[in-house]
């Protein structure tokens, strides 16, 4: 239930199109991919939803004598680890983009709007190219959008810099067999 109310209220700014193509799977990855929001099982069988976010919990101390193996992991994602110094973050996705036959009456502003398929939000951290001049931008169209335009750029402005956070920073994985205290698995799980 603490999963389900702390998502409702990051996804209550969204929306998306659909279509009757797309499986219920494919649907709620589209409304929660927008948010970092990743769902499953965790470790004792419990169907949870969060977002990702820097971790900001407790480390769990393992000694070499306890590593049976260890193993990198490389990373999936489109810039293979790189960090990022750049997020362009598209939102309010507009269904029916248009070019010509608009209204006399209608503003500039409004005009300007209906002429892009997204608005867009961009945030950096140029400092992170002092320390890696090979960090890449990257770009994501999320389904954030809101009937009052400040909401949705202020929604869209907050994951954004989220993303930000989470990747302008190297980030190494790696894959561990050990021998753990029963203790010590409580605090491993997804998310921790």
């Amino acid at each position: 239930a603490s999963d389900m109310t702390a998502v409702l209220s990051l996804i209550q700014i969204t929306g998306i199109w659909i279509t009757g193509d797309e499986t219920i799977l494919q649907t709620i990855n589209n409304l929660l991919s927008g948010y970092g929001i990743w769902f499953g099982f965790d470790s004792v069988g419990l169907f949870r939803l969060q977002q990702f976010t820097v971790n900001a919990g407790a480390s769990l101390a393992i000694y070499k004598e306890d590593i049976i193996k260890i193993n990198r992991i490389p990373s999936k994602d489109e810039g293979k680890g790189i960090p990022i110094y750049k997020v362009k973050f598209n939102y309010q996705k507009n269904h029916t983009v248009q070019s010509t036959d608009l209204a006399g009456g209608v503003t500039l502003d409004r005009k300007n709007a209906v002429l892009q398929e997204y608005l867009s939000v961009t945030v950096q951290d140029t400092a992170v190219l002092t320390l890696n001049p090979m960090a890449k931008d990257i770009e994501i169209n999320s389904p954030i959008v809101h009937s009052v335009p400040a909401t949705a750029s202020t929604a869209a402005n907050t994951e954004a810099n989220r993303v930000l956070t989470l990747f302008k920073v190297a980030r190494e994985m790696y894959s561990l067999r050990v021998y753990l205290d029963p203790a010590q698995l409580s605090s491993l799980d997804l998310n921790k």
